[in-house]
């Protein structure tokens, strides 16, 4: 299930992330998001930062793959 953000609102290069069940989410907005880009549903809004400070090690893969897919002109990795 792919869920879409708005694009007006997403940092194309550097998106925010939340720390939900100790991995690291992209979502739209730290307090506005009910749903990662996975698709999880955030219930507990723990950490968050920027991707860059997380790194894609620390990073939900599939957050990651739905995030290079919407925006393959700007590859996280």
């Amino acid at each position: 299930m792919l869920f879409m953000v708005q694009t007006n609102s997403m940092d194309e290069t550097n998106p925010i992330v939340l720390q939900i069940s100790n991995k690291w989410h992209i979502v739209e907005h730290s307090r506005r998001s009910e749903h990662a880009l996975c698709g999880r549903r955030v219930t507990n809004r723990g950490a968050h930062a920027r991707f860059s400070q997380v790194g894609v090690k620390h990073a939900c893969p599939k957050c990651v793959e739905t995030f290079q897919q919407l925006y393959p002109h700007n590859p996280l990795i």
